[in-house]
C-alpha cells in the first residue's frame, strides 16, 4: 500500500536499465529549492547546497514484486539505510543545472506579487527527487 489509505496519488516514470546502484541499492537525490517571490513581483530561486542521498529500502532485484527495491518510500523505514550528503561536486553542479531548467520551464506561470496581505512575500519550498 502506498501512502495514506485511499490515497490515489502516483508518480510514474520510465525505468533506467541498468539502474545506478549505491551499496547494491537504487537511490535518489533529494534536493530542496526555495522559490521566493518579492512583493514587487520579482522572483528568486535558491537551491540548497546540501543534497541528500537516499537509498531504497531493499537491495536491488529485477523482481517487480520487491517494492522496496524499486520504490524509494516503500518498506519499513526502520530498516532503511541512513541518508547521507552528496559529496560529488560535479554531480551537484549537474543537479543545480537541472533544477534551474525545471523552474525555467514554468517561470512565466509562477505566481508574482502583489500578494495578500499588502507587503507579503511568497516563500515556497520544493523537495525534488532526482
Amino acid at each position: 500500500e502506498l501512502g495514506r489509505k485511499n490515497c490515489r496519488a502516483f508518480i510514474v516514470q520510465r525505468g533506467v536499465s541498468p539502474p545506478a546502484l549505491l551499496n547494491g541499492r537504487k537511490w535518489v537525490l533529494r534536493v530542496h529549492a526555495l522559490l521566493h517571490g518579492l512583493a514587487n513581483g520579482e522572483l528568486r530561486l535558491y537551491c540548497h547546497r546540501d543534497m541528500i542521498r537516499i537509498e531504497h529500502g531493499r537491495p536491488y532485484s529485477e523482481e517487480l514484486n520487491m517494492r522496496a527495491a524499486h520504490i524509494s518510500s516503500a518498506g519499513d523505514a526502520r530498516h532503511w539505510p541512513e541518508p547521507s550528503l552528496l559529496e560529488d561536486p560535479a554531480l551537484a553542479a549537474q543537479v543545480r543545472k537541472l533544477t534551474a531548467k525545471l523552474f525555467a520551464s514554468v517561470w512565466a506561470d509562477a505566481p508574482r506579487g502583489p500578494y495578500h496581505p499588502p507587503g507579503a512575500e511568497l516563500c515556497q519550498i520544493f523537495g525534488l527527487d532526482f
